[in-house]
C-alpha cells in the first residue's frame, strides 16, 4: 500500500512541475519533472512486480492488472518524455493524474486475490501482449481525447495555458495514427491467441467472454484503420470510432472481471 501511494503522490508531482515548467519556461524545471517521473515509474514498477507476480503465479484481479497496464503506459509516456518531449508534455499532464488515481485506488482497496493463476508459456505470451495492447490502445484513447478537445478549443477560439503545451494538430494525429497501429497488430495476436487458448471454454466460465469484447472492439479498431487508409479518415470522427473502441476494450476485461470478483465475495 505504502509504494502504490507514493508512486501516486510521485506522478502528481511531477505533473505539477511539468505544468509549472512549461509556464516559466525553466528547463532546469523541465529536467526535476522528468527525474520525478522516472521516480514514480520506479516504485509503481515495484509495486507492479509485488502484487501482480505473486504466490506462485500470476494475479489477474483488476487491480493487479490494472497497475500491469498502467506501467505500461507509464513506460510509452517517459520514452516520449526523452525522445520528443514537446510532444509527450500534455499527455504526461492528463494521463499521469489517472496513473496516481488508478495506484491510490489499488493500494486503498486491494487486498490480495482469492487466488493466483499458474500459466503455461503460451498463455503467458497472450496475457503479455494483451496487456501489452491495453496499454498502447490506452496511449492511443489518450491521445484521440486530447485532439477532441484541442479541435473544439481552435474551432471556439478558446485557448488555455495546458492547450498550449499541446503539439501543433497534425504532429498529434501522426502520434495516435501510429499507436493505433501498433495496438491494432498487438490486439490481432491477442485476439488470435486468445481463440487457440479460450475457444473450448469461452461458455464454461465468464471470465472468458471477455474475448468476445475484444473481438468487438478489434472490429472498430480494424475497420477505423482502414477508412484511415483507403478513405483518408481524420479528424473527430475517427478519434471519436477509436475512444469508442477502448471503451469495448476496457468493458470486455475489467468489466466481466469486477462483476466475476463482486459474485466471488
Amino acid at each position: 500500500m505504502i509504494l502504490a501511494i507514493s508512486a501516486s503522490a510521485l506522478y502528481l508531482t511531477a505533473t505539477v512541475l511539468t505544468l509549472r515548467a512549461y509556464r516559466i519556461e525553466s528547463r532546469i524545471g523541465q529536467l526535476v519533472a522528468t527525474l520525478f517521473s522516472f521516480f514514480a515509474f520506479a516504485a509503481h514498477l515495484i509495486y507492479t512486480i509485488k502484487v501482480f507476480w505473486s504466490g506462485g503465479g500470476v494475479d489477474l484481479a483488476v487491480f493487479p492488472v490494472a497497475a500491469l497496464v498502467t506501467v505500461c503506459v507509464g513506460l510509452i509516456v517517459l520514452a516520449e518524455l526523452l525522445l520528443t518531449p514537446e510532444r509527450a508534455r500534455p499527455v504526461v499532464i492528463v494521463l499521469f493524474p489517472l496513473i496516481a488515481l488508478t495506484l491510490l485506488a489499488a493500494g486503498l482497496f486491494h487486498r490480495g486475490s482469492l487466488h493466483t493463476t499458474s500459466l503455461s508459456v503460451g498463455l503467458t505470451s497472450h496475457v503479455v501482449v494483451s496487456l501489452a495492447a491495453y496499454a498502447i490502445l490506452a496511449y492511443a484513447a489518450c491521445q484521440a481525447a486530447l485532439l477532441i478537445w484541442l479541435d473544439r478549443a481552435i474551432r471556439k477560439h478558446e485557448f488555455n495555458a495546458f492547450l498550449r503545451t499541446f503539439p501543433p494538430l497534425e504532429s498529434a494525429e501522426v502520434t495516435l495514427f501510429n499507436a493505433l497501429w501498433t495496438g491494432l497488430a498487438l490486439l490481432t495476436v491477442a485476439n488470435a491467441t486468445g481463440f487457440v487458448f479460450f475457444w473450448g471454454k469461452l461458455f464454461t466460465h465468464a471470465s472468458h467472454l471477455h474475448v468476445f469484447f475484444t473481438f468487438g472492439a478489434w472490429m472498430i479498431y480494424a475497420l477505423l484503420m482502414l477508412g484511415h487508409t483507403i478513405r483518408g479518415w481524420r479528424g473527430n470522427f475517427t478519434t471519436k470510432l477509436s475512444l469508442a473502441a477502448f471503451t469495448l476494450l476496457l468493458v470486455g476485461y475489467f468489466g466481466t472481471r469486477i462483476v466475476i470478483e463482486a459474485l466471488l465475495t
